[in-house]
């Protein structure tokens, strides 16, 4: 009873809904008017926001023009695109660039022979893949020839001294000795050339003498040591690598070069008579201090202990004031620095500008100042590193000085270093020792009579022994020049070979750096049972020496031996040349060698020799197959739980920035190059039974930890090896080894070729995915009994710069792009040609005007918004929602000001806005005229630009593009523009409309529910009503129903 669902009353029959709602309409007039004035507050607003948006279009157009970079724009066109593409940056150098592109960047291809099944197993032993230089030989550049002057490109011609044909080998565009061998045998003269003794050696094959000879005036044949005649057949030419004056450092080791730390001592040499010499091989350069500073850098290398908890400060800083003697003190936390430059913005942060960290004027330290200089400045310890960080930033100073005060010189390191072998003998002749006595001849170095090594004559005549140590800074240079573990002989201290040869190795170059231990002693009993003992092979200094040597003793004692590099050319392969009795090999050169074993083999493998080629002196940009190791932080645990964070930034050069800056965390880990000379490892210092967890490496940001191949968790190591092991066995397949090899992480692309070969189709294919040298795969896989031919060599990208390819300068990238050459260029190589390929560089005179016009097109927006939305049409009687508003009034009044230039200073040669081109049109339009601005742009470029761009303190000094640019800051700045303030203002408005729209709404609402009720009681009260009828109708149907009885 009381509801009345259907909008009629049950006994009524009113219609108690519509009764209502006629009864509120008269009240609700009032809310009617209230909405319709919050939708035109709202469309007041919007309309507002499409202007604002119409204007930070037109900001962004304003902050071009009014940019001294738009008028200096260059662009650079190649006159061959097809062959070298190139874009300009804005810190390219107009001018005119010749280049020839000699070669495009391969990918390294390697293709097996041929199997007769996929499906059957190889019988493997082991596997992996590497990438990079883990080879017995290395490919030498000509530039590290002759003792570094190299080799003069150009043309030699080889002549047949029987029949007089000849033919000429281009060789003006090489760049390795690898590349000459190639070019020289791709000949029709039935010759073959190789790498042997040092040298180029060139074979006949059928005997005919034969000459070579430089061609057109060139030095070439000469350079390459081949110029003269043949004899019986054959041409040894002469030794090609040799320590000189001018030879980088970069070519010692193998191309491991030498690492180097800048204003530091890398060498220690004691004289016999006890004096001590201090060696910094970078001549003394000073580092000066700047934000990019690395804190792993200061202090002679040793870096700045920063304790890694970010709850736990690592100094403190108070600020007494002279006059009231009242303290202001501060805890700092340095957790995450890197730099000097973290370093003074946390000190800044901290103490709210308060103290300011700077440099010292002589950049070899930092200097507190207090912003009141008459202040007293204390610098404490803090935390439970006590003084230890505040002493490593040089700046304890636990009395304090009044304004501030200087710290100590921190020394900090720099990286590169002496250029050349020169570089090193003049740093050492003319060095001083401890005492700051001259050399004056004391310790004299030299080269050796070899040119193999260098030499150090002791002329002090003293009683003790001539010595050569590491130094603090830098624990390996002295091994790197040869002077690690070599004797005195008399007064005289000759060194290790540190200079390669072409087509091999250094022996001390083998299992990652450590050598062969001094090993020298060999027994080898051959199949026919032959046997014989020998020792004295540590002499030999390189690979295909000592293999020469074993091999020529072998011969000599009877011995039916061959010693060769294996098919994968990591390793050796000594082979049984017949017989079929125990083969057996002993020594302490066979173990070092691993090719001590006994059995009934016809060979036996060495296994990888793992040749070093990554070292504490590579540079992070060489690294990563050439790719480089990006910026970044990772995160490490050690096996104690401990972590610490590391951040590798530009201001990082070379593996050995990264290895002090991880020691430097304070972990249980060493950073160090790992065992096999092929990454970074991370070996934890925890004793296995006080481990707790594994080691761990994650990425915070960027991809310093990847590219570094860190990235993982293990017990006692973490390996940044470039090499990639294969989990195979003896019943590995050829399909098998092909989903191991894709499957593997390594950047190397397997795939089988079915050749159609009846007997042997099935070939397994492999491609590098890495272009140019840094890709080139060193593929293990013992217990194959295939080949693998090189179907592409992966060799580098070569462009000439310069207008002659003989004498250009010739520029090597794993790449075809090219960043660098030119400063502000990028060459894409897309075509190797003779075609000589111009650059040019230029201003781009369509910038400005590309620019200009876009300005202009995005203020008529804006002008178009305003004239929409504040405009009155008399025909239609029509206002914009906007009429009558004061701030879009304003807007409009000031960007016609700012567009007819009013304001602008009459120093400007130009008159005014429409001496560029630049004036109001018709219907209140800005038009811009490019045939006028070229004609200004061509007279008086200095004068366009700084029309557009001037920048003063003086408003009135401001140019055109300049005052532009500030007053769409000014009303589009989002804290306090004239729009945000104006949005602000609607936003209130319609905040009160809509306050007084539910005021009104809740009255509604009660009128309403009171209405409802007095119907509903109406309702009530009739059905009342309607009982007391129907009862009393009842009770008058019964009286009748009695009377009709007794009548």
């Amino acid at each position: 009873m009381g509801s009345i669902p259907s909008g009629f009353g049950i006994i009524s029959g009113f219609d108690t809904a519509t009764l209502i709602e006629q009864m509120l309409a008269y009240q609700a007039r009032g809310r009617a008017r209230v909405e319709a004035r919050i939708g035109l507050l709202q469309a007041r607003r919007s309309a507002m926001l499409d202007i604002n948006a119409g204007l930070l279009a037109m900001a962004g157009t304003t902050s071009s023009i009014s940019s001294s970079d738009l008028f200096q724009t260059l662009a650079a066109s190649s006159s061959h695109p097809s062959l070298l593409g190139v874009t300009a940056s804005a810190d390219a150098a107009a001018g005119l660039y010749q280049f020839t592109v000699a070669g495009l960047a391969s990918n390294h291809q390697l293709l097996s022979s041929g199997f007769a099944s996929q499906a059957s197993a190889l019988g493997l032993m082991s596997g992996s893949i590497e990438l990079g230089e883990g080879g017995l030989s290395v490919d030498m550049p000509l530039s590290w020839l002759n003792g570094g002057e190299g080799v003069s490109r150009g043309e030699i011609e080889i002549t047949n001294e029987q029949t007089g044909d000849s033919m000429v080998v281009d060789l003006r565009d090489v760049a390795t000795l690898d590349e000459v061998i190639g070019r020289i045998n791709d000949n029709n003269l039935g010759l073959t050339a190789s790498l042997a003794g040092g040298g180029i050696r060139l074979d006949s094959e059928t005997g005919f003498e034969f000459s070579i000879a430089s061609v057109g005036g060139s030095t070439t044949a000469q350079d390459l040591g081949i110029s003269g005649t043949s004899l019986n057949g054959a041409f040894d030419g002469d030794s090609l690598a040799r320590l000189g004056d001018s030879l980088s450092l970069a070519a010692l080791n193998d191309g491991n070069g030498v690492l180097v730390r800048e204003g530091l001592a890398d060498i220690r040499i004691t004289s016999s008579d006890g004096r001590i010499f201090d060696i910094d091989l970078s001549q003394g350069t000073l580092v000066d201090l700047s934000d990019d500073t690395l804190l792993s850098a200061l202090n002679g290398g040793s870096g700045v202990f920063i304790d890694q908890d970010s709850e736990d400060p690592d100094l403190a800083i108070s600020v007494v004031d002279n006059g009231s003697g009242s303290t202001a003190s501060w805890e700092i936390d340095l957790t995450g620095c890197v730099t000097v430059g973290d370093v003074r913005d946390r000190i800044d942060s901290a103490t709210s500008g308060n103290v300011s960290l700077d440099m010292r004027s002589d950049g070899r330290g930092l200097s507190l100042t207090a912003n009141d200089g008459a202040d007293l400045v204390i610098v404490e310890g803090a935390g439970t590193s006590g003084t230890t960080t505040a002493s490593g930033l040089g700046i304890l100073n636990e009395s304090g000085s009044l304004g501030g005060f200087d710290g100590s010189d921190i020394a900090p390191v720099g990286t590169g270093g002496a250029p050349s072998i020169q570089a090193v003998l003049d740093a050492i002749n003319s060095a001083l020792d401890l005492d700051g006595q001259s050399n004056s001849g004391a310790i004299v170095a030299q080269l050796s009579a070899d040119a193999q090594r260098l030499e150090l004559i002791d002329s002090t005549g003293g009683t003790g022994t001539m010595t050569v140590q590491a130094t603090a800074a830098n624990t390996s240079a002295y091994r790197d020049l040869g002077f690690d573990g070599t004797p005195v002989m008399g007064n005289v201290m000759t060194g290790n070979r540190i200079i390669g040869g072409p087509g091999t190795v250094l022996v001390h170059e083998l299992h990652g750096g450590d050598g062969l231990a001094g090993a020298d002693s060999l027994t080898i009993t051959d199949r026919f049972g032959t046997t014989a003992s020998t020792s004295g092979f540590a002499q030999y200094e390189t690979v295909d020496a000592l293999v020469e040597a074993i091999n020529t003793w072998a011969s000599d004692q009877g011995l039916r031996i061959n010693l060769a590099l294996d098919a994968s050319g990591t390793g050796l392969e000594l082979t049984s040349l017949g017989g079929n009795g125990t083969f057996t090999v002993a020594g302490d050169l066979a173990q070092q060698l691993g090719l001590d074993a006994s059995g009934s083999m016809d060979s036996i493998r060495s296994g990888n020799l793992q040749h070093r080629w990554v070292s504490e002196s590579m540079e992070l940009a060489d690294m990563n197959q050439g790719r480089g190791i990006g910026t970044g932080t990772f995160r490490i645990r050690d096996e104690l739980g401990a972590t610490a964070t590391v951040t590798i930034t530009s201001g990082h050069h070379n593996l050995q920035d990264v290895i002090d800056l991880i020691n430097s965390r304070g972990l249980a880990v060493q950073a160090r190059v790992n065992d096999q000379g092929d990454g970074l490892a991370l070996v934890s210092t925890v004793a296995s039974e006080e481990a707790i967890v594994p080691m761990k490496v994650e990425t915070t940001s960027g991809t310093a930890a990847s590219d570094l191949n860190l990235v993982g968790e293990s017990n006692a190591i973490i390996d940044g090896s470039w090499e990639t092991t294969l989990e195979v066995d003896g019943q590995t397949t050829l399909q098998e080894l092909v989903e191991l090899i894709n499957a593997s992480g390594a950047e190397v692309t397997a795939s089988l070729v079915n050749t159609g070969d009846p007997v042997d189709p099935w070939r397994l294919n492999l491609t590098s995915g890495v272009s140019g040298t840094p890709g080139k795969m060193v593929l293990t896989l013992d217990g194959l009994e295939a080949e693998f031919e090189e179907v592409v060599a992966g060799r580098d990208a070569k462009v000439v710069l310069g207008d002659d390819v003989a004498t250009g300068v010739l520029i090597t990238s794993s790449s075809n792009r090219i960043e660098g050459v030119i400063q502000g260029l990028t060459i894409d190589l897309l075509q190797a040609s003779e075609d000589l390929v111009t650059i040019t560089v230029e201003r781009d005179d369509t910038a400005p005007i590309d620019s200009i016009r876009s300005f202009v097109d995005s203020i008529n927006a804006v002008l178009e918004r305003l004239d929409n939305y504040s405009g009155y049409d008399p025909e239609t009687q029509v206002r914009g929602v906007l009429h009558g508003d004061s701030t879009t009034s304003r807007i409009r009044s000031a960007l016609l000001s700012a567009i007819q230039g009013r304001g602008l200073s009459e120093e400007f040669s130009l008159e005014g806005p429409w001496a560029v081109g630049i004036r109001m049109g018709a219907g209140g339009r800005v038009e811009f005229d490019e045939e006028v601005f070229a004609e200004a742009w061509s007279n008086d470029r200095d004068s366009v630009e700084a029309f557009f761009t001037s920048a003063t303190d003086d408003v009135a000094g401001n140019g055109f593009g300049t005052t532009l640019d500030e007053l769409a800051d000014r009303l589009t700045r989002v804290d306090s523009g004239t729009l945000v303030t104006a949005d602000r203002a609607w936003e209130g408005r319609i905040g009160l409309a809509m306050s007084r729209l539910e005021r009104l709404d809740a009255r509604l609402e009660a009128r309403r529910s009171q209405l409802l009720s007095e119907f509903m009681a109406m309702e009530e009260a009739l059905a009342s009503m309607q009982n007391q009828y129907m009862a009393l109708m009842s009770i008058s149907s019964g009286t009748t129903g009695l009377s009709s009885l007794f009548r």
